[in-house]
């Protein structure tokens, strides 16, 4: 796995519309609260709850990215289990997306 480019998580929705990180900072290690990850505001009204509905997915972006990484580990283990060879290309293939969000994700 490689290293942590990004800030880390916990990230979370304050205001609605603004994403804050509390965590250890990935420059020095030091714990940091309230640094701002990002904003999705609008000032379009119809665009509102869209704009609620972006900072709850982004706030909730680095959570995912462990729980695939994870998920991809246990997956994997199981690939070694199975026997019929049309599971283990499908698994694959699962396994290869997984592998290429995660290195989107992470900026290799």
């Amino acid at each position: 796995m490689s290293e942590t480019r990004h800030t880390p998580g916990p990230w979370a929705v304050v205001d609605e519309l603004d994403i804050i990180s509390s965590g250890q900072s990935p420059i020095d290690g030091t714990f940091v609260v309230g640094v701002d990850v990002a904003t999705c505001g609008t000032s379009i009204v119809e665009f509102y709850e869209i704009a609620k509905a972006n900072a709850r997915l982004i706030a909730a972006a680095p959570e995912l990215l462990e729980q695939l990484k994870s998920i991809l580990s246990c997956f994997k283990m199981t690939q070694l289990l199975m026997s019929d060879s049309k599971d283990r290309a499908l698994t694959r293939e699962i396994a290869k997306n997984a592998e290429e969000v995660i290195a989107k994700a992470e900026g290799r």
